[in-house]
């Protein structure tokens, strides 16, 4: 059927030039004529077209313009009988099987020998056996050193505007730490206190460093105490009314715990109370006079 479409193909484009010029028209001495043929064979249809195209391109109106017009006539035919095979169709040529060429075989020459084959179950010479690796000592981590404790100092003094402070008032402290009151004239002291109870003293694990006075030029005393854990730790001033002139403060102060809330709580306290004897820390100076309020 291919070769009947084919021959039909070539026929109906011979017959297609037959049309001649004339059957398009006249269209001038300066028309520029070009004629195309397009053969498709459609083989699910079993048909054959040719489509002559011609295109005739002359001056139009005005300068460096064109006017193209384009005249198309086809011709159809259908296939009646097909060439070979059942039912119309086409023999399709049986391939011949295509032939794999065999690799030869390994001569038993090229074959490594036993011997010279690295078995997985030996251990290599770098590798250590497995009764010297029990005998080995692991490298077990080292504890990093602890850092060492700090010494924080407190300045217990009267500042230049005649005010009655610790300096600074409040301060952070690891465990293991030591805070270090330094006095300054005149009379001062330090004891722990409480949140919730300002200007009194705290009676278990607190501590007192009783009235430490101190003149122009001499030498600070001191009274010094350990840092045994991270909960705060509030302190006063016993002398006089500094706890109520806000002579107070705070060592590591909680999120909650408000500084300045303390020392309006201590302006209205209604006494300052001391503790009756030193006690919770060591006193610096034994040369400086103690004295003990009663």
């Amino acid at each position: 059927m291919r070769l009947q479409l084919a021959l039909i193909a070539g026929l109906l484009s011979s017959s297609a030039l037959a049309y001649g010029d004339d059957n398009w028209g006249n269209h001038g001495p300066k028309a520029k004529t070009i004629v195309k043929y397009v053969t498709k064979v459609q083989w699910k249809t079993k048909t054959c077209t040719v489509t002559k195209i011609k295109t005739v391109i002359k001056p139009g109106p005005g300068s460096g313009t064109t006017k193209t017009q384009t005249e198309v006539q086809t011709v159809t035919v259908t296939a009646t009988a097909a060439v070979g095979g059942k039912d119309g169709d086409d023999k399709e040529e049986e391939e011949e099987p295509v032939k794999v060429a065999e690799k030869p075989a390994k001569a038993e020459d090229d074959a490594p020998a036993e011997k010279d084959e690295v078995k997985e179950d030996e251990p290599k010479e770098d590798e250590p056996k497995e009764d010297e690796a029990k005998d080995e000592v692991k490298d077990e981590p080292k504890d990093e050193p602890k850092p060492a404790p700090k010494t924080h100092i407190i300045k217990a003094m009267t500042d230049d505007d005649g005010n009655d402070v610790f300096e600074p008032a409040s301060l952070m402290a690891a465990t293991g730490d030591t805070v270090v009151f330094e006095f300054h004239p005149s009379t001062h002291s330090v004891a722990r206190g409480i949140f919730d109870k300002p200007c009194q003293p705290l009676e278990k694990g607190g501590f007192y460093s009783g009235f430490l006075r101190v003149s122009g030029g001499a030498k600070s005393p001191t009274f010094s105490i350990k840092v045994e854990d991270s909960n705060p730790i509030w302190y006063y001033c016993t002398v006089g009314k500094h706890c109520q002139g806000g002579m107070v403060g705070v060592i590591n102060p909680g999120p909650k715990d408000d500084l300045k809330a303390y020392i309006a709580a201590s302006k209205k306290a209604p006494s300052n109370v001391s503790p009756k004897e030193v006690n919770g820390g060591t006193v610096g100076s034994p040369k400086v006079k103690r004295i003990l309020r009663a």
